[in-house]
């Protein structure tokens, strides 16, 4: 379905038409259980969260939001909803450390692809999801676009193309804001793993 015609159901919905969303939840929810799926992959068999469940929890959380805001393009509710997918496994991933301290590792998926050399990639150790959550925190307070852009190449696993369309920018600034990010937060997991 055109980007369009999903924009304007979105303002549609914005404006109470019920019907507007009956149209457009099938068509996003295909696109988010994707999304759920590359956050997901790596997970263990029996995880307790499942893709589903994540692109519901999301909605969930987001639903007040979403008919408040006011969305120039489906890219950008695309990228709202995958934030929030984000933060979700960066909770539990919170909640199992604090459970855990130091008994069995819980695995929590990072979509690592070719975002950082692997002697820089964090594995599924969800201190290490938390680690990197604050690095891109830090990250999106000197340069919020770089971290948009690495958050949603490794966590969510798309590639540059999508991302382009998500964050409404040209292929040439997903690739400058990807180096930017690679640059910064290499240089900080290295200065991890040298102490």
């Amino acid at each position: 379905m055109p980007d369009d015609h999903v924009t304007s159901l979105l303002r549609e919905w914005k404006r109470g038409d019920l019907a507007a969303r009956e149209e457009l939840m099938p068509i996003l929810v295909e696109e988010l259980r994707h999304t759920a799926s590359a956050l997901m992959k790596g997970e263990r068999a029996d995880h307790t969260l499942q893709p589903t469940a994540l692109v519901n929890e999301a909605y969930l959380r987001l639903e007040g939001r979403i008919r408040e805001a006011d969305f120039p393009s489906r890219g950008h509710f695309l990228a709202l909803m995958s934030q929030a997918m984000r933060r979700l496994l960066v909770d539990h991933a919170r909640r199992k450390k604090s459970e855990k301290r130091g008994g069995d590792r819980a695995r929590v998926a990072l979509v690592t692809g070719d975002a950082l050399p692997k002697s820089q990639q964090v594995g599924f150790d969800p201190s290490e999801v938390i680690f990197l959550d604050e690095l891109i925190e830090r990250l999106s307070a000197l340069d919020g676009l770089a971290a948009d852009v690495f958050s949603h190449s490794h966590f969510l696993g798309l590639g540059r193309t999508e991302i382009s369309r998500a964050l409404d920018i040209p292929l040439r600034t997903v690739d400058r804001k990807l180096q930017t990010a690679r640059k910064w937060l290499g240089g900080k997991l290295s200065d991890r793993t040298a102490e």
